[in-house]
């Protein structure tokens, strides 16, 4: 009979604390994410892994909204718009400029604000970008550059190329004016091509002038219309006041700055 009473006993315990541990554990809900495959280094794949800036970024919005990350892969930023708009994807990363976008109810509060850099050649007359007008500018395919500078002076040509290397060849070889790339792709390009830097010139300057002369290097032009970007994420408007909230935290906290640091070097956080 106590044995019968002890059994019963410990099932009444099993019961209870399972009952007890359903109900202090609950199922985490999925927030969907919708990422372009290769934007390094906002997003690419390292060892068959995806990491970068914003991969990074989602999974801390995630943990903030004590959601689940589900991650779902595209190769272009144009997939991900129609992906929010069908309510497939909860938010979409892909290096989207605030400026390009037109409904604020699909964009989340701004999280970055790159640098981006108008380049020419030593050999140029251009000083600003009035000075294109009717000319040929080459952006990135992946950035969105191109409606950037249709925003500013409707009257530029724009030619895409699908890498830098590509593009920094095309400026340097006068095939095209100029060139629009973000301020760290500029800066890391010249760090892998030293003898096109203006650095390289000015040194080679004072250890053999006809050698500078004939040296064609880049310099940036000074435009303050073409020299922020403000990115954003692409968000189910339902999901707004949360992500919003999440990326308010992380700011506060200093954890985008440190991803930011992590990915960039530099402090991009700063308006």
């Amino acid at each position: 009979m106590f044995k019968k009473i002890g059994y019963g006993l410990v099932v009444v315990l099993i019961i209870l604390f399972g009952i007890n541990h359903f109900k202090t554990t609950p199922v985490k809900s999925k927030l969907t994410i919708g990422i372009v495959a290769h934007n390094k280094p906002y997003s690419y794949y390292k060892n068959k892994q995806l990491t970068g800036f914003e991969v990074e970024l989602a999974k801390k919005i995630a943990t903030q909204m004590k959601a689940q990350p589900h991650f779902k892969v595209v190769d272009e930023q144009a997939t991900l718009n129609k992906m929010v708009k069908n309510h497939e994807v909860d938010i979409a990363f892909g290096a989207f400029n605030q400026t390009n976008l037109k409904s604020k109810k699909l964009m989340s509060l701004p999280y970055l604000y790159p640098q981006n850099t108008l380049f020419v050649t030593n050999k140029s007359k251009v000083k600003d970008v009035s000075d294109l007008t009717s000319k040929t500018v080459g952006c990135l395919k992946k950035d969105n550059k191109k409606q950037l500078l249709q925003g500013i002076n409707p009257n530029i040509k724009i030619k895409v190329y699908p890498d830098k290397k590509q593009l920094f060849k095309a400026v340097l070889q006068h095939k095209i004016s100029a060139g629009i790339v973000s301020d760290y792709q500029y800066t890391s390009f010249l760090a892998k091509n030293i003898k096109v830097s203006p650095h390289y010139a000015t040194t080679l300057k004072s250890q053999n002038t006809k050698a500078a002369q004939k040296l064609t290097t880049l310099r940036k032009v000074g435009d303050i219309n073409v020299t922020n970007d403000q990115i954003v994420a692409l968000i189910n408007p339902t999901k707004k006041k949360e992500i919003d909230k999440a990326l308010t935290e992380l700011h506060n906290s200093n954890q985008i700055i440190d991803l930011s640091q992590k990915y960039f070097k530099q402090d991009l956080t700063k308006q």
